[in-house]
């Protein structure tokens, strides 16, 4: 389906759409092409997947909006599979192909959508420098440009890599929110620049190594696969500059330590400060046009409502974000999230791919499924682990009386802690219930998914929800009876509760923090209101000493109206009597002799 944007505009525009906005991009250029236009060797990058174009579209056309002389391209990592049409946006819109990445078909199966997203950004800096650009910032498309960025342009002619921190204050709230950037990195990879030359060559050339697949998962790649690496890039990297400006990356985890205002200009759109500095732009991550409450569904404790002059900004993004065609584009699948039969690839299946390191490349294409080499079907195949002899009276051997668990399944067991405490001998009293378990939630996985099971044997199990095999452990572990486990099994059995016990214990702690934060902002919001109400009643008290007041004086005019017109009877009988004497007079005058 072709989504039309013509007519497509924001009718809450705090500032003109598109003043400099490209009328139509450019066609996508082959590899050696030269990108560079006449005069503009400044350019401005994203990567997306198709389902974030409209992100991509309200990020350059509030960049043309405000700077001008900039080329903008935008890399998408999915297919456009006639969704949309390229040259009708107003950007360049790149292939993933252009990028000179080792093996891209490798990453794009080893790593989920985000994790080809993040690994794309040194690749397509270095394609855009070595395309002419001299100076180049790459943006996440869930930005939005407030400011001119040409000063932050300016500060590459003077630092070759650019970075800003998430946190340049101290947290009002304490350090539970200075504990998210100790999990994802001090540096925000949604905002980077680079001066062409050596230093940043070689900055891009360490970023771009070290953001590729291994064998070896880190902990915090399930939420940064690039931004941990950062940590590192000012000691390795001369001339580096951080980008302490308050201005830069205002987010969710920055807001509560930067004020926000709209600074009224004649005849013109309003200028954003933020820290009375001049305001460049929002990074709105995780945020939800539909969500009226939060800024983002990763700050439940930040509301709109908090936020003041920058809630007007928000309500400018979601406007755009809106007509730039977030409803029609929201649910646009990522193309390559399937094999070519449809079935679903999990999140197990791209870990077990990548550790097999250099040996996965002899399944040539991993999306395809047909062939007797092919990584499905090698995936479907009955694990090595299945079939052993048994070694004790707990164990059964894997027979033909007994259905075998394929390398996805076991892959699947393997990172599921839960998994591992509800089936703890998956290869034998619990195969079948746990293939019984594989069976229910295993239809989006096709072929994978394993035979219908007959009737389940072995002892009882408290298994997991019914749940897909990617969502993380339900809440409460299972219980198994002692009786059931060898040493062994019992050794693992413990361990593994202890990790879990421990998860629980640290998100609990966490929570409780948030409680604490929680009860003494309550506290003072209590203390407030009693103060109001303190101030409240006062101004009562002077309201009534007020209209008391007005009431003796309203009864104090009345009396002196009464008099004022009693003395003017008097004064009209006076007035009277006075007329008579002169008439009187008058003819007494008359009738006297003359002398």
């Amino acid at each position: 389906m072709e989504l039309d944007r013509r007519g497509r505009r924001s009718e809450h525009a705090l500032w003109p759409l598109g003043r400099h906005s490209q009328t139509a991009a450019t066609a996508a250029p082959t590899p050696g092409q030269l990108l560079v236009t006449s005069g503009q060797r400044r350019a401005v990058c994203s990567v997306i997947t198709a389902s974030h174009l409209p992100r991509a579209r309200v990020l350059i056309e509030s960049l043309m909006c405000h700077t001008s002389g900039v080329s903008a391209f935008v890399l998408l990592v999915d297919d456009v599979a006639g969704r949309f049409d390229p040259a009708r946006e107003g950007f360049t819109v790149l292939p993933y192909e252009v990028l000179e990445v080792p093996d891209p078909q490798f990453v794009r199966f080893a790593y989920p959508a985000h994790g080809v997203c993040c690994t794309a950004k040194p690749y397509l800096l270095k394609y855009l420098v070595a395309h002419g650009y001299d100076e180049v910032l790459y943006l996440d498309s869930d930005l939005f440009i407030v400011g001119d960025l040409a000063p932050l342009f300016d500060r590459l002619t003077k630092h070759p890599v650019l970075l800003t921190p998430h946190l340049t204050d101290p947290a009002p709230t304490g350090p539970c929110v200075e504990e998210q950037p100790l999990n994802v990195g001090s540096f925000n990879a949604g905002f980077l620049g680079v001066r062409a030359g050596p230093t940043a060559d070689r900055f891009l050339s360490w970023w771009a190594d070290r953001v590729y697949p291994r064998p070896k998962e880190y902990d915090w790649e399930a939420v940064s696969y690039d931004q941990r690496w950062l940590d590192l890039a000012p000691g390795l990297i001369d001339g580096l500059q951080v980008l302490r400006d308050d201005g830069c990356n205002i987010g969710y985890w920055n807001l509560p330590t930067r004020g926000v205002t709209l600074e009224a200009v004649p005849a013109s759109a309003p200028r954003v400060r933020v820290n009375g500095h001049p305001g460049y732009f929002f990074h709105f991550s995780a945020f939800d046009p539909y969500d009226h409450e939060l800024l983002s569904r990763n700050a439940p404790n930040l509301r709109l409502k908090q936020l003041g002059a920058a809630s007007q900004v928000v309500e400018e993004y979601r406007g755009r974000l809106l007509a730039a065609g977030y409803d029609a584009c929201r649910d646009w699948v990522y193309t390559r999230d399937r094999f070519d039969n449809g079935a679903r690839i999990a999140l197990a299946t791209r870990r077990l791919y990548r550790q097999l390191g250099a040996a996965a490349r002899e399944f040539d294409d991993p999306f395809q499924t047909a062939g007797p080499t092919s990584f499905f079907r090698w995936l479907n195949e009955r694990d090595p682990a299945d079939g052993q002899s048994p070694t004790d009276e707990t164990s059964h051997a894997a027979s033909s009386a007994h259905p075998s668990i394929s390398r996805f399944w076991h892959a699947v067991f393997r990172q599921r802690p839960d998994l591992q405490c509800a089936f703890p001998h998956v290869f034998g009293v619990n195969r079948e219930a746990y293939l019984s378990w594989a069976y229910r939630v295993g239809e989006p996985y096709g072929e994978l998914r394993p035979a219908p099971p007959a009737a389940t044997q072995g002892p009882a199990t408290r298994e997991p929800a019914t749940r897909q095999p990617d969502v993380e452990p339900p809440a409460e572990a299972p219980l198994l009876p002692e009786s059931e486990l060898s040493l062994e099994s019992m050794r693992a059995a413990v361990e593994t509760r202890t990790a879990w016990a421990e998860s629980l214990l640290a998100d609990a702690t966490q929570r409780g923090q948030v409680i604490a934060d929680q009860r003494e902002e309550l506290e003072r919001l209590r203390t407030e209101c009693a103060r109001r109400a303190s101030v409240i009643a006062e101004q009562q008290a002077v309201l009534e000493a007020l209209r008391s007041a007005v009431a003796e004086r309203t009864e104090w005019a009345e009396r002196l109206l009464v008099d004022a017109e009693r003395r003017g009877a008097i004064i009209a009988e006076q007035q009277a009597a006075l007329e008579a004497l002169q008439r009187a007079y008058a003819r007494r005058q008359r009738s006297a002799p003359s002398d």
